[in-house]
């Protein structure tokens, strides 16, 4: 019988991995700590190539609902005004209940789940969405940089007329990593490359 992983744990471990990964791309090392409410929060900070990089991953409750992110992203800006980059992590659905699809690649001999950045636009000002061809190039940059680095790891870039939570600052973006199709190791395998691929980003 399969595994059933949930969402939480699963995105828990990718995002934990992606900023493990990106930390260590930067010459870190990082530490995690779990809260008494299961909600968890990993920080860690260095200083690479003259750049100070603090990474934090927050898996949180109220899956879906856009005021709860926008709330702990509004909390974080305030304590740390400096955040450069927000990265919005979700699990993609493809497929129907009968016809799943489970969107995979491989490097170095292992498989990963691929992943698809998406970018919003918001050419009429109506979405409050200023930064948005900034967070596009920044999207750009980290397909670019994925791609070259991992060949076939993502999907098309999804670039749309919508905002999410992509408008709190110039380096917001929302990453689907695989499905709820791929197994937790495809997925966290991929978090670590995206880390590596969205540190290679800042500090180049």
């Amino acid at each position: 019988m399969k595994n059933s992983i949930s969402r939480r744990s699963f995105l828990k471990a990718v995002g934990a991995l992606s900023a493990a990964g990106a930390l260590a791309a930067c010459g870190g090392s990082s530490s995690s700590s779990t809260a008494a409410s299961s909600t968890a929060a990993s920080a860690a900070a260095s200083t690479a190539a003259g750049a100070n990089i603090k990474l934090w991953t927050y898996p949180i409750g109220g899956w879906g609902k856009d005021e709860t992110v926008q709330e702990l992203i509004s909390s974080f800006n305030a304590k740390y005004p400096d955040i450069k980059v927000v990265i919005d992590l979700h699990r993609d659905a493809i497929g129907t209940d009968e016809n799943k699809v489970k969107p995979v690649f491989t490097y170095n001999g292992k498989k990963g789940a691929q992943i698809m950045i998406l970018a919003g636009c918001d050419t009429d000002g109506e979405r409050g969405f200023d930064c948005w061809e900034e967070n596009l190039n920044f999207a750009l940059k980290i397909q670019d940089k994925a791609e070259t680095l991992y060949p076939d790891m993502t999907r098309p870039l999804n670039f749309d007329y919508f905002a999410y939570n992509e408008y709190v600052c110039n380096g917001s973006l929302l990453i689907e990593v695989g499905t709820e199709s791929n197994s937790i190791d495809e997925a966290t395998y991929s978090g670590s490359l995206l880390g590596n691929a969205i540190a290679d980003v800042l500090l180049n």
